[in-house]
């Protein structure tokens, strides 16, 4: 679960910085430092709060992700239903 977060997480980030210029607006510490965030929960075991960052993060980035992003994160946020 947590290598399947990490990923998921990482690529999704990334995509979104190596894209976009950060808006002054939206620099806020939950944005801009949203992998170290979700490392921490990840390396914590706080798996459901890792989910719950990077779904901050794609709401507040108003993000579209791919279909293969969007599977990918229904089935690990059905793990937590």
């Amino acid at each position: 679960m947590r290598q399947e977060i990490r990923q998921l997480s990482n690529e999704i980030i990334d995509e979104f910085f190596n894209n976009v210029r950060l808006p002054h607006e939206i620099e806020s510490l939950g944005v801009y430092d949203a992998k170290e965030i979700i490392q921490e929960f990840l390396e914590n075991n706080e798996f459901g709060l890792a989910i719950d960052h990077l779904e901050y993060f794609i709401k507040e980035c108003n993000l579209k992700l791919n279909p293969s992003q969007l599977s990918r994160m229904d089935l690990i946020s059905e793990k937590f239903k």
